[in-house]
């Protein structure tokens, strides 16, 4: 049961779409805007290349409007850039690392008989969730308690860690061992 548990709460606290084109667009006032459909009323916008590392020497795709007649960036042009920076990273590696992790991680509880099929076959349903909302676009424009779980992931403590799930785990390991006292 701690493996449904696991996995129901790990789709549950975890709020992001599938991979999509993004656009990046800066409306009259200068300000940025990310979204994955052009703007229909601004016609200087930009397909933003998505680029799949996780490593920190990777160099990232320009973000800002190239027309920008300044040569060093502002602190805007660089939060945008740190911003893509880091919900690349956390999209990166929670699709290509912590999920497969966690599947054959299933796979080899399943194995020794620590969970049962219909356990293991919930888990996975719940990771296939997970991945249509670990996406750019929504980490772009998270905030508060979802932006925490996506800077998180960008560090690479993994959907247990960041979802809380693994905190969960050990108070519930804690109050058991106290109990058999």
């Amino acid at each position: 049961m701690p493996a449904l548990r696991l996995a129901l709460l790990l789709a549950l606290s975890c709020a992001l779409p599938a991979q999509a084109q993004i656009y990046k667009w800066v409306d009259a006032n200068g300000q940025p805007h990310f979204g994955t459909q052009p703007p229909s009323s601004e016609p200087d916008h930009q397909a933003v290349k998505l680029h799949r590392t996780n490593q920190s020497d990777s160099t990232l795709p320009q973000l800002q409007n190239q027309t920008s007649d300044s040569a060093a960036p502002t602190d805007e042009e660089e939060l945008t850039r740190q911003e893509g920076k880091m919900c690349r990273q956390a999209v990166q590696w929670t699709h290509e690392e912590d999920i497969p992790n966690l599947i054959a991680s299933g796979e080899e509880r399943l194995k020794a008989g620590q969970i049962d099929r219909q356990q293991h076959q919930q888990a996975l349903k719940d990771l296939e969730g997970v991945k249509t909302h670990i996406t750019l676009p929504k980490c772009l424009v998270s905030k508060g308690e979802d932006r925490k779980r996506f800077e998180c992931l960008a560090k690479g403590l993994g959907l247990a860690v960041c979802s809380g799930a693994a905190g969960e785990a050990i108070d519930a390991g804690m109050q058991k061992a106290q109990s058999k006292r």
